[in-house]
């Protein structure tokens, strides 16, 4: 497995990603951006006109530059406790025409690819 992503809907009628992950033997190769922007589709097709978002670890420099080279936006910055310990967070949003504008493309490129 190179890496996997997991979206849910929200109460707020935005949808979470909840998990993305890449192998780290595949870290580098594009597999986040095709992981990502499947989900865009997917969140695309299933609750079109909402938000995508989600929280990264402050701390976590590397995801950071990731997500915001995906046209991410920081929207606010918190702090979570867990297991006793204040960990800051920061969420990220990728409008809901962003997701469908990219969701789009994402459909063209894979009907280019399988016509080839």
């Amino acid at each position: 497995m190179r890496g996997f992503i997991y979206l849910t809907s929200q109460p707020d009628g935005r949808v979470l990603v909840d998990n993305l992950h890449a192998h780290p033997a595949h870290v580098g190769t594009g597999i986040g951006h095709r992981l990502l922007h499947a989900g865009f589709a997917w969140a695309a097709a299933n609750y079109p006109g909402q938000n995508v978002w989600l929280n990264v670890f402050s701390s976590n420099a590397r995801a950071i530059a990731f997500y915001e080279r995906q046209g991410g936006r920081c929207v606010g910055e918190h702090v979570i406790t867990f297991r006793g310990s204040e960990l800051p967070e920061r969420e990220y949003v990728w409008p809901a025409d962003y997701v469908d504008e990219r969701a789009k493309k994402a459909s063209s490129s894979s009907d280019r690819q399988q016509r080839c």
